[in-house]
This record gives structure tokens, sequence and C-alpha cells, in this order.
């Protein structure tokens, strides 16, 4: 392992905060968080300072699989946080909606190395009884309670699109639509609706990827984050 591991994607949810998943996280002085280019090896890095894990969360199953880092600078950038969801979205289940998925890992199971241009695909979400049946076979220890609702699943059937190793913490995005009535002008923002957990290999298919649903921890998200 390198003396800094480069984060392949984190998603701000504030200037200095960042929502990831706990798997790749546990020491900061290890992580070095990338952002402001789609290549890997240009944009900024910002070493962290503080990770605060669920407190539900275990290494040995892959339930709340959600982590905060703090940043030691603030990201003063072109960039803009994506948005965290809103209490009329935190109640859909978003089965069939478009989302969007992007990252460096890899691009096949076992691949060597991962991509140094970020990589997009769009995939359907899946209703969590289809995901339910196709792990409940390979579930083992990690998954006691098979997959429940505090994650959202996503991938084609075919399994053609994916997250891979080395995607961890990346983000699955949404972009919602907001309507101004009164004067007939539509804004579209993305939400960040997943986080990159855990999957069966890599495009598979009939196992869609799985992702910890923020809306489920935004409770705890909104207690940890700071103004």
């Amino acid at each position: 392992m390198r003396e800094k591991n480069i984060a392949d994607i984190f998603i701000a949810s504030h200037q200095r905060q960042m929502i990831s998943t706990s798997r790749r996280t546990l020491d900061p002085s290890r992580i070095v968080v990338h952002a402001g280019d789609v290549n890997k090896y240009n944009g900024n890095l910002f070493n962290v300072t503080k990770i605060i894990l669920h407190d539900k969360y275990s290494p040995d199953q892959d339930y709340h699989d959600i982590a905060i880092l703090t940043l030691e600078n603030e990201v003063q950038t072109h960039l803009h946080p994506i948005c965290l969801p809103s209490p009329e979205l935190a109640i859909r289940d978003f089965v069939g909606a478009n989302t969007t998925l992007v990252g460096w890992g890899h691009t096949s199971y076992g691949g060597k190395g991962t991509t140094n241009l970020q990589i997009i695909a769009d995939i359907p979400v899946v209703a969590n009884e289809k995901c339910r049946r196709a792990y409940r076979r390979i579930a083992g220890n990690r998954l006691p309670r098979g997959i429940d609702n505090d994650v959202i699943c996503a991938g084609p059937e075919d399994g053609s699109k994916d997250a891979c190793q080395g995607d961890s913490g990346g983000p699955l995005m949404y972009k919602h639509t907001d309507y101004d009535f009164p004067v007939g002008v539509a804004t579209d923002r993305w939400v960040l609706v997943g986080v990159v957990s855990f999957g069966y290999r890599c495009l598979e298919p009939g196992f869609p990827g799985v992702y910890t649903r923020v809306s489920s921890y935004m409770p705890w998200i909104l207690r940890n984050i700071k103004d």
C-alpha cells in the first residue's frame, strides 16, 4: 500500500465534509481526497483530519456502510457540493429511475489497476425485493439479515454496467428537476441517493450493485456535519 491512499472519489456534502463508505476509511492519515478533475492525477488533493464511522458499522458485515470525512482545508475550486436528499426525495424508493455512477475503479472483476480518467455510467434502480432474492443465496455472514431497506440497488439485468473494485465510496446520483411554476423555470440539481458499498464480483448478470441509501442516514448525517 502506498504511504497515502488517494481516495477514488468522495462526494462533498459540505465544503469541508464528505460522505463516503466505512470500509476503506479507518485511518485519516492514509487518505487523500482528490477533487477538481476527471483525471485522477490532476486536480487538487486534500488531507483528511477526521473520520466519523456510523456507530452501528462493523467491518465484519456490510450494513451501515457510511462515513463522514472532514478535510484539512475547504474545497475552494469550481466544484459545487452535491445535494443531499430533501424530505420530498427521502421517501422515494427510486425503483426504475435512471441514476448516474462515476468512478475510477476497475473495468472488470480482478482487473489490473484502475483507470486514469473518470468513467460515467447511467444505471436503473432495481427493487430491493429483487435485489434481496439475487443476494440471498450468497449472503453468508456478511449479510445475516440479507438485503435491507438501508441500501439501494442499481444496475441493468445483463450486468453490462456496474461499480467495481476501486469505486467504493463513490456516488450514485440522481438528477432531480425543480419547477418554479409561477416563473416557469426548471432547474436541475444532482442528488446523492447512494454510495458505492458492495456487490457480487463486477458486471455479473442478475446481480445489481448495492449502495448505501443516503436518505436512510440523513438524521445521522445532519447530526454530524458542522456549519
